[in-house]
């Protein structure tokens, strides 16, 4: 008799648990933004209402790293939505406290640079400071919540000489010296076009628009 009253008593214990863990408010906020980015480690925050409580959270579609009781980060991969489900493991069961739905949403294009000069703004640059510094560069702009990491692959480089349009194909960032020296004898005012443009940004190829710049 007393056997089975214990085993009553836990049975009793384990339900209680389980609807104490059920019933806990728990919340998550974006620590950045209403939604996530693609690619990238989003930092949350989960609030909850019990000191008894030790969550987790678990994705089908992201992956989550916990950095401590009550902030992970949130990396989705390619996707348009993830699901994220805050649990409660209490000893065999997986208990889910909350489901949430978020948007994902791909790192917006960088910009690519020549000198400092934005290719996009169709702006003049001196050739002396072309020819110290012929580099591309991408940059996300300033007030983006994350550092973005971006890096141009390729590009091809047009420009026209009496008439003609002279095109070369360019692996890396950097004009080359010859392209460089032909590009230096052209007039000012002559424009020079970037097209093909191939960046690295987080580990993945991604083509964006192209510009130009003015010779001055």
């Amino acid at each position: 008799m007393k056997t089975m009253k214990n085993l009553i008593l836990f049975s009793l214990s384990i339900i209680l648990t389980k609807l104490m863990f059920a019933q806990c408010g728990t919340t998550i906020s974006i620590d950045k933004n209403n939604f996530f980015y693609n690619a990238l480690e989003n930092p949350i925050t989960v609030g909850y209402h019990s000191d008894k409580q030790e969550i987790e959270i678990i994705s089908n579609g992201a992956k989550i790293t916990k950095i401590n009781e009550c902030q992970f980060t949130v990396k989705p991969e390619n996707n348009r939505s993830v699901e994220l489900k805050i649990v409660n493991i209490h000893e065999k069961d997986t208990i889910t406290l909350a489901t949430y739905q978020y948007r994902v949403i791909d790192v917006p294009n960088p910009t690519p640079f020549i000198g400092g000069i934005s290719l996009y703004d169709n702006r003049e640059i001196f050739k002396g400071m072309l020819k110290s510094n012929p580099n591309f560069h991408a940059m996300v702009s300033d007030d983006f919540p994350y550092e973005i990491k971006a890096t141009i692959l390729s590009l091809s480089v047009t420009y026209n000489v009496n008439d003609d349009y002279i095109e070369h194909k360019i692996n890396g960032n950097t004009i080359p010296e010859n392209v460089l020296s032909e590009i230096l004898k052209l007039d000012a005012g002559c424009e020079v076009f970037i097209t093909d443009i191939i960046i690295n940004i987080q580990g993945k190829a991604r083509a964006i628009k192209g510009g130009s710049f003015i010779l001055k």
